[in-house]
């Protein structure tokens, strides 16, 4: 067993004056606006080896305070071994440059430090999430009345989204009663194209449905799921006793940026009696543009889209974002009964869920 390091505890002070945090800030400033400018001086990313990033970063534990002019030194050397997304000839992948503006607001953020588990520890971060909400389902065209939640990024706005679908229509109570409650439950059935990203699979597991609930639908030859195919599936996966509940329509395949046949599996979806999420994490955004097809603006339609900001919004890393079209369902897979020291029972639900019913019992009941 290693040895534990019991570092030395002087007495440091975080309770920085005027004059440090001016000039800590100022420091920090000159680097990011060194590492946003002068793209013509500099690579799209690093030369180093991994190996050589990783041993440059590898050191002891410090034992005593490390002076904040050292942290700094060291965080342009970190600059310096980046990769700058925000660079002109950066086309490895479909990640954007940040929004200075963004980049900005990350800052202040910091040093605000709000937590918006309830909503004293962050009101106004709260409206501002609750606003913005609002922002991104008129983009798309959802209605008022759909709720939103914020995640870290489209893979987990996708996992949101199919513990949503899960729990309305798996036809039994998932949350208390487990995912084959006496062992009888049939087979939950996701249809989805062959050119998906993985996350699919990945919530398929993490929600205990089995990556084989997730059933790969043949792509035609612009990558784009066949009707026929799906259809076909759908009709073999019920002779077999299975429940079908799912179709995920991709906006934007990361493959080749192919978007599915919205407004066939839209069809497919009401005839059948099945959710329809579209993961728009790549392209629904897209929307936006005069040239946008109406296939593409089809999505206002779907049960639940899933979508990423920090793409063509060009918010910094992360945002991710689920909209869910029936209000009530997103306060269903977040919400807890729990006991608050001085109430009876109320639903607390997740600190992203501000515009749930739910939340707004809680901010009219205990916030004075």
């Amino acid at each position: 067993m290693d040895e534990v390091v019991q570092p030395d505890l002087p007495k440091v002070s975080f309770d920085w004056d005027p004059e440090m945090w001016g000039k800590a800030a100022r420091r920090a400033v000159e680097l990011v606006v060194d590492v946003s400018t002068g793209w013509e001086r500099r690579r799209p990313g690093p030369e180093a080896t991994p190996d050589r990033i990783l041993k440059r970063f590898r050191e002891p534990l410090p034992r005593s305070p490390v002076p904040f002019e050292v942290i700094a030194d060291r965080l342009e050397e970190l600059a310096s071994l980046s990769t700058f997304i925000g660079h002109p000839r950066w086309f490895a992948y479909i990640t954007s440059s940040p929004n200075p503006v963004g980049v900005v607001g990350d800052f202040v953020t910091s040093a605000i430090n709000p937590n918006i588990g309830l909503w004293r520890g962050g009101p106004a971060a709260t409206a501002v999430e609750v606003q913005s909400i609002e922002w991104l389902k008129k983009l798309l065209g959802y209605p008022p009345e759909a709720e939103g939640i914020y995640t870290s990024g489209g893979q987990f706005a996708n996992i949101v989204a199919h513990a949503v679908i899960r729990d309305h229509a798996a036809g039994w109570d998932v949350r208390r009663q487990g995912m084959n409650p006496r062992g009888s439950a049939p087979s939950l059935c996701v249809y989805a194209s062959e050119e998906i990203h993985y996350c699919h699979q990945q919530a398929a597991e993490l929600l205990g449905m089995g990556t084989e609930a997730v059933r790969l639908v043949p792509v035609d030859e612009a990558y784009r799921m066949r009707v026929d195919a799906l259809a076909r599936m759908i009709a073999e996966d019920r002779e077999r006793g299975n429940r079908p509940i799912a179709i995920v329509a991709t906006a934007g395949t990361v493959g080749t940026g192919a978007v599915d046949p919205i407004p066939e599996l839209l069809g497919v979806a009401r005839s059948e009696q099945l959710w329809l999420h579209v993961d728009g994490a790549y392209g629904a955004f897209a929307v936006v543009a005069p040239s946008a097809p109406g296939s593409l603006r089809a999505m206002a339609d779907a049960d639940s889209i899933a979508c990423d900001p920090h793409k063509w919004l060009y918010a910094p890393l992360d945002a991710g974002v689920t909209l869910v079209r029936e209000p009530g369902r997103l306060t269903v897979v977040n919400s807890h009964r729990t006991k608050l020291a001085t109430t009876s029972s109320v639903f607390v639900t997740f600190g992203e869920m501000e515009q749930s019913r739910a939340y707004r019992g809680i901010i009219r009941d205990y916030v004075p």
